[in-house]
């Protein structure tokens, strides 16, 4: 989806006009939380910590970039 969300924002459909608006997206929300990408490419988003707990985990805190 990020993908898609990138495609609709390019000024035009050629690989750099396509790296352009990734390296744009800015808190896109998907379903595994909010998105960044920023220059370097570099992926943004929450870490979720969970612990495991014999058959379940247990959700212990989030460490955001934001």
């Amino acid at each position: 989806m990020v993908l898609t969300d990138a495609l609709r924002r390019a000024t035009t459909v050629t690989r750099d006009g396509l790296q352009q608006a990734l390296v744009s997206t800015n808190r896109y929300h998907g379903v595994t939380g909010v998105i960044s990408i920023n220059e370097k490419r570099d992926v943004l988003k929450d870490v979720h910590i969970l612990r495991a707990d014999e058959n379940r985990f247990i959700y212990e805190d989030v460490i955001s970039p934001f």
